[in-house]
């Protein structure tokens, strides 16, 4: 479907950003561009979406992997390459307190996509929850972080930025929890029970 096609795309730049952040640092400003075109990816993924009729809970998780798929290496890799250094005495422990936050609301989604599909194995009548509006918001606010970082703006900016992103996260986390904590719930005992049908088949 072209909604994927558009998400896929989305995992291919990310490597291509961070190959260039790897071995061409002085193209940085080549890397912000892929990672805007990748940005407008999850735009044209959604618009697909809706006008072509092909919503689908698949194309919702594959569109929140691909977010994060992103998100998270890009993020620490433009930390380890001292992108956010100038964030120090700023924002506390930074930049790595902050890297440490985003990582574990990625973490937590990308394990709540997994309990899901444990739990459409048995009910497949279970509809993955759509995103509340702060959590839709949570990314692009994220997004400028690395986006500003790439572009080496003042450190000022990003700073302030940092701050911003921390408050929709952890506003976004909260959301998610109380949306769709029971996924968390469901699927370990799905897993569980799964993985105890299969000890006794054995």
């Amino acid at each position: 479907m072209i909604p994927n096609i558009f998400t896929s795309l989305r995992i291919f730049l990310s490597v291509a950003i961070i190959s260039i952040i790897l071995c061409r640092p002085n193209d940085l400003k080549a890397a912000a561009g892929i990672f805007l075109i990748a940005l407008f990816t999850d735009f044209m993924d959604g618009q697909a979406a809706r006008r072509l009729g092909q919503e689908s809970d698949f194309g919702a998780m594959f569109d929140l992997t691909a977010d994060r798929l992103l998100m998270t290496p890009t993020l620490i890799v433009i930390t380890g390459a001292g992108l956010l250094s100038g964030a120090r005495g700023f924002y506390p422990l930074a930049p790595y307190l902050y890297v440490a936050i985003i990582v574990y609301a990625d973490i937590s989604t990308m394990a709540g996509i997994f309990l899901f599909t444990r739990i459409r194995r048995q009910d497949p009548s279970v509809k993955f929850p759509t995103p509340t509006m702060i959590v839709k918001s949570t990314y692009p606010v994220q997004a400028s972080v690395v986006f500003f970082a790439l572009l080496q703006l003042k450190p000022g900016l990003i700073i302030i930025m940092m701050y911003v992103a921390t408050a929709f996260t952890v506003a976004a986390y909260i959301s998610y929890l109380r949306k769709g904590g029971w996924i968390f719930s469901e699927g370990l005992k799905a897993l569980f029970s799964r993985s105890g049908a299969s000890a006794k088949s054995e």
